[in-house]
């Protein structure tokens, strides 16, 4: 792979990374609710589930998960699910808010922080939406392919898939964290207490409907 094809690669990475997606309103979302640290948490787990991704399309796995009808399903049914959790979590807490944390002893607010609050939870959250994104799978199993090298040996083009993979992996973790910035120092600066219920709510919906389509969705195999 050339200098020439590898920037075509970026280009169309680039285009897909921004494109309008689970990811981009996650970023909004938990940038301008949760802070720049806790998203950018959420986003590296999001960018490591890719990476995993680029890995498994690589040594061939994503095209066998491609070509069965049952694998691609049951990752997309599982995505659904991720997307429904995350939407009705936004939701719930338009509705619960905090005004019963202020009620509760000490040790429970300190559970709670850490069963739901931890940069450990933010990690997770980022790494299952990546990780239960049939798309990407579908992305990463059709667009290496076109940049392997004819006559080159089979460890020659892995590591290229391989680095393309992680290419792909930290330009996501940057490019989503635009939107992260663009959550936490735009919208944030907006929005009172009343305004971030408007944006959960809103973001909530958005999820729901997504995880909806996802569920819904054709991915093109019959088989």
């Amino acid at each position: 792979m050339d200098l020439h094809q590898y920037l075509i690669f970026v280009s169309i990475a680039f285009f897909y990374i921004i494109s309008p997606g689970p990811a981009v309103f996650l970023a909004i979302n938990y940038g301008a609710v949760h802070g720049l640290k806790k998203t950018a948490t959420l986003l590296l787990g999001n960018s490591s589930g890719l990476a995993i991704l680029a890995t498994i399309s690589a040594f061939g796995l994503g095209s066998l998960i491609v070509k069965s009808f049952i694998l691609l399903n049951i990752v997309k049914v599982l995505g659904a699910m991720v997307l429904f959790y995350l939407g009705c979590k936004m939701l719930l807490s338009v509705f619960n808010g905090n005004k019963h944390q202020a009620n509760k002893p000490k040790a429970v607010k300190e559970q709670d922080e850490l069963m739901d609050d931890s940069y450990l939870s933010f990690y997770k959250k980022g790494l299952m939406l990546a990780l239960t994104n049939p798309k990407a799978i579908i992305f990463f199993t059709a667009i290496f392919p076109q940049f392997m090298t004819a006559g080159q040996s089979v460890q020659s083009n892995l590591l290229t898939m391989l680095f393309l993979g992680a290419t792909f992996a930290v330009m996501s973790f940057f490019c989503m964290n635009t939107y992260n910035v663009l959550g936490q120092k735009v919208l944030a600066r907006f929005l009172n207490d009343t305004g971030i219920k408007v944006l959960n709510f809103f973001s909530g919906i958005v999820f729901v409907a997504m995880s909806g389509s996802l569920a819904l969705a054709d991915l093109g195999n019959k088989k």
